[in-house]
């Protein structure tokens, strides 16, 4: 199943949108007040609200494209590190697993060969 939840950059983006909204709506209806105008309070207040919520935004942003080239980085190693152990010979088939008859897919240290397909835990 996939991994649903929120990454930090996402949650980062959806609360600026919120914290945003409400930040303009608190200085519109203070500014509002205070000018005796609630229009023009209203107006600049969504002004303000609408930069917060772009800062938060554009820092969400960076965060998940590091998150995402973290992820790449992790991939790119993964994938080198299972080219170097087909390359040794510890690949499918070889060492104590398939010796001792612990069935297909098995290696010696209990998981499932990545180029055989089915469910992985």
């Amino acid at each position: 199943m996939a991994d649903e939840s929120m990454s930090p950059g996402e949650m980062m983006q959806r609360v600026g949108m919120g914290a945003g909204l409400a930040i303009g709506i608190g200085v519109g209806v203070s500014l509002g007040t205070g000018f005796q105008n609630l229009a023009l309070g209203m107006g600049i207040g969504v002004g303000i609200g609408t930069l917060v919520m772009m800062c938060f935004i554009s820092a969400g942003s960076k965060i998940r494209k590091q998150e995402w080239a973290a992820a790449q980085a992790a991939r790119e190693s993964s994938d080198t590190d299972a080219e170097d152990d087909s390359e040794s010979g510890a690949g499918a088939g070889s060492g104590a697993g398939a010796e001792s008859g612990a069935g297909a897919g098995a290696v010696a240290d209990g998981e499932p060969d990545a180029d055989r397909p089915g469910p992985r835990s």
